[in-house]
C-alpha cells in the first residue's frame, strides 16, 4: 500500500490492542478505504461496509444479512 504506511501502523496498534476498539474511516469516493482495511483483516475478522442512500430499515436488513453470511449463521428478522 503505497503512501498509507501512516494509516496502516494505526490500524495495527487498534488490531493489537487487548481491548475492543472502532473505527471509522471516511474519505472521497475510489481512495482506497475499503482495499486498506481488507489487506489487515484476520481470520475471524468481521468487515462491514454501510451503503449511502439506502434507508434505515434496508442498512440494518444488510447488516444482518452480511452478519449472517460471515459468520454462517441463519438471518435474523432484522427491525429498526
Amino acid at each position: 500500500m503505497i503512501g498509507r504506511q501512516s494509516e496502516l501502523n494505526f490500524l495495527k496498534s487498534m488490531g493489537a490492542s487487548k481491548k475492543a476498539e472502532l473505527g471509522i474511516i471516511y474519505g472521497r469516493r475510489r481512495i482506497g478505504k475499503s482495499t486498506l482495511l481488507q489487506s489487515l483483516l484476520r481470520k475471524g475478522d468481521l468487515y462491514f461496509e454501510g451503503i449511502k442512500g439506502l434507508s434505515k430499515q434496508k442498512q440494518i436488513q444488510h447488516f444482518a444479512q452480511q452478519l449472517a453470511t460471515q459468520t454462517k449463521t441463519v438471518p435474523v428478522d432484522a427491525k429498526s
